[in-house]
Order: C-alpha cells, then sequence, then structure tokens
C-alpha cells in the first residue's frame, strides 16, 4: 500500500495549531475545531487501515490471439473486503509489449459504495503487432476528503499475443490460382488491366524489355507481356530485418515503415503456402537472434507467433546478403527462395546472382513506399531480373509509423 501524506500532513498541521489555541485560550470554538480536524483525520486513517483489504483481480479477454489492428474487450472483476464504504475507486490497467517501450492503459472512476464486487469493461482497439503482457491491476482509493490517498496492487497474470495482419497474397495478379495441390505459384503484385492472354497494360515500373511492341503497334497505346508465374513445390522466405533497423524507427516505441509492412507480407506468403498445402519456412536475424521456423498448414499460428515478437535488428552493418547465401544453399533442389526486404543492394545482387546459377529460384519482394518508383529501382529491376531472379515491388499496406493503440470504455 502507498500513502499520499501531504494533504494530510496539513490537515495534522491544522489540528495541531488548534490544539495549541484551544489548550492556551480555551472556548467552546477552539474545541470545536480540534474535535472536528481530530474526527477527519481519524476518519482518513480508518479508510486506509480498512479498505482494500484482500483485492483481488480476475481478466477475461475476448480472445487471446488477434491480428494487427484488431480490437480486443477485456473484463475486469475485482472482489475486496472493505469495512466501511469506498466512495470513489480508481482503477488502473496496463499492458505492456516485450521489448518495446509503448503499452497500453486504461483508467476508470469507480463509485463502488458498499459493493465488493466490481466489474468494468473496456477495449483495446487497433492493436500492433506483439506479445502483450498485464501488469498488476492498480486500484486508489481514500476519503471523501483527499487527506489520503492509497494504492493497492493486485496481480492477474494475462498475456495477448497480436499476429502480424497477413498480406493478402490473392490480391496479386494470378494465373491458374494455387495451381496444382502441393505447390503454389509465385506472381508479382497487381495493379494494371489484365487484357487476357499474355499482354496487359502498361505500367510505369514495366522495364522496357517487357513491353510488347506489336501489341502496342495494334492498340494505340503502351502494353506490357504478362509475366508468367511459375510453379514452386515449397518456398522459404527470408525477411530483412536488419534494413528495417538501418532506417530507424518512427515515434517512440513505435516500429517505422516499410518493416511492418515486410513482416505482413511474410505472414501472407506464409498462409498462402498453408492454403496451397506445400511446406513453407521463414528465416530472420535480428542482431544476434536468428528465427527460424518451418510452417505446414497444421502449424500456421506458431509461424504467426515467430512473427509477432521478431523486433528489427539495431542499426549496423548489413549481413543480410551473407546469411541468405549461406543458409539458401543448403536447402533442398524443390525450394524457392523469397527475399523479402527494403534494402537493395550489390551484395544482395551478387548473391541472388550466385544462387541463380546453382538453378535456384529466387524471388526479390522489394517492400516500399514511394508512390511512383524512381529511376533507381527500376534500374535495380532491371539488374536482378538479368541475373535470373524475378523482382516484384510491394507498396507499403500502411503509410507512416504505426498508430498507437490504446483503451476505451466499454466494447
Amino acid at each position: 500500500m502507498i500513502m499520499r501524506w501531504r494533504s494530510f500532513a496539513g490537515m495534522a498541521a491544522l489540528w495541531g495549531f488548534s490544539l495549541a489555541l484551544a489548550a492556551a485560550r480555551g472556548g467552546h470554538s477552539a474545541w470545536l475545531l480540534v474535535y472536528s480536524f481530530g474526527a477527519l483525520l481519524l476518519y482518513a486513517v480508518c479508510v486506509q487501515l480498512l479498505s482494500l483489504r484482500g483485492l483481488r483481480a480476475e481478466r477475461t479477454l475476448s480472445q487471446s490471439v488477434a491480428l494487427s489492428g484488431g480490437d480486443v474487450q477485456v473484463t475486469l472483476r475485482l472482489t475486496h473486503k472493505s469495512w466501511l464504504p469506498l466512495v470513489w475507486l480508481v482503477v488502473r490497467e496496463e499492458w505492456l509489449a516485450e521489448g518495446r517501450t509503448d503499452g497500453i492503459r486504461f483508467s476508470r472512476v469507480l463509485f463502488p459504495w458498499f459493493r465488493r464486487r466490481l466489474t468494468c469493461t473496456y477495449t483495446m482497439k487497433r492493436l500492433n503487432r506483439g506479445v502483450y503482457r498485464a501488469q498488476p491491476v492498480a486500484a486508489v482509493t481514500g476519503d471523501m476528503f483527499g487527506l489520503l490517498q492509497s494504492v493497492r496492487r493486485a496481480s492477474a497474470e494475462e498475456t495477448l499475443t497480436v499476429y502480424p495482419r497477413p498480406y493478402d497474397i490473392r490480391r496479386w495478379r494470378v494465373r491458374g490460382g494455387h495451381g496444382e495441390e502441393g505447390r503454389i505459384m509465385l506472381f508479382p503484385p497487381a495493379g494494371n488491366t489484365r487484357l487476357g492472354g499474355t499482354v496487359r497494360d502498361y505500367a510505369e515500373s514495366d522495364p522496357p524489355r517487357r513491353i510488347h511492341w506489336k501489341a502496342t503497334a495494334r492498340c494505340g497505346s503502351l502494353k506490357s507481356r504478362e509475366e508468367e508465374a511459375y510453379p514452386s513445390e515449397s518456398l522459404m522466405v527470408y525477411l530483412d530485418a536488419a534494413a528495417a533497423g538501418a532506417a530507424g524507427s518512427g515515434a517512440a516505441g513505435q516500429r517505422a515503415e516499410p518493416f511492418e509492412s515486410a513482416v505482413q507480407l511474410a505472414a501472407g506468403l506464409l498462409r498462402y503456402a498453408a492454403e496451397a498445402r506445400c511446406p513453407a519456412g521463414l528465416v530472420c536475424r535480428a542482431g544476434s537472434r536468428e528465427v527460424t521456423a518451418h510452417v505446414r498448414a497444421d502449424n500456421l499460428a506458431w509461424g504467426y507467433a515467430q512473427l509477432a515478437a521478431l523486433e528489427p535488428a539495431a542499426a549496423g552493418r548489413n549481413v543480410y546478403a551473407d546469411e541468405l547465401l549461406r543458409h539458401a544453399r543448403t536447402l533442398p533442389p524443390a525450394y524457392t527462395v523469397v527475399c523479402v526486404t527494403s534494402a537493395l543492394s550489390d551484395g544482395l545482387l551478387a548473391a541472388a546472382q550466385q544462387l541463380s546459377a546453382r538453378r535456384r529460384k529466387v524471388q526479390v519482394l522489394y517492400v516500399h513506399t514511394h508512390a511512383v518508383l524512381p529511376n533507381d529501382v527500376r534500374q535495380w529491376r532491371s539488374r536482378f531480373e538479368g541475373a535470373g531472379c524475378a523482382f516484384a515491388p510491394v507498396a507499403c499496406t500502411h503509410g507512416g509509423t504505426e498508430v498507437s493503440a490504446y483503451a476505451a470504455d466499454g466494447a
């Protein structure tokens, strides 16, 4: 129990002054002040000693696992043994995310009086990806005059895991759907109108060698060849967390884009592979911690859990290309190497060239925040495609940094 003594000390000083005045001069008025101030002090002390005894807390979540951007309703039940009525009570809740400095806080003022069982409901809205742990519930009460305030805490352990919301791979342009069972189809993101066959409208990100000149002459506007999807029996996703660390972060405790979009894209690839009933894996190194997950349809949630706890690597030398080459060399031939990154480099290009020379299928998914792809990205695209790798720019699923989660009353 924590008490605040400033107001109480001031009242005690007034009581001492009135007692000295009554002893020196006497009189009914002076002694009335002594008795009045003394009664207030006694009442404040009794409230502290006899209230919120045996405080217990119990939480009930509408769901223990959620997707980023979603809401979770929390019902908090408090029981206590107080011998005096509680005129007011402030309940404070806090959820802290592992590995981060931000959290979700909630407080509510109640007027229990003689009730010993209290219930309050609140909703955590727009949750960000992560693993949240509930802190002990804090209950603040005191006398009706504010002379003393005490804080009692009750432990009620609870964990909430917020998975990344998977990027909808099905929004990409698909030819033939998933293909055969046990095989998936990889293809670049959509954004253009298909004309049917192998020709579509020209996009600004298309390299010149993809322009279909005969169709352009026939239609009177630029047309491009449709990229062919290619089948893969299994895939291994390599997520670049070091690029996100070098890019910095947003506000305090918030992860910056495009790291969150890259995580969502990785989750979407794992889900897409699970729906196609083909094995998939995830490899990501964040500092000294390496995350390796092998995912099938029956343990997709485990792969999501690995992504939920993933944090960007600290700024420093990016070893993504070296780790990619070291790990991908040992993969079975049936695996397609999928690189999810927000930083293009000569090291990554060299690693992709070596893997392509070994007849590995390599696809680079470049997560970016550009409204229109700049010329340097188009040049990188031509270089990767010239090295025998598929290259697809993917726009961030939401711009800027994460929106801070918050708690609100009720549902």
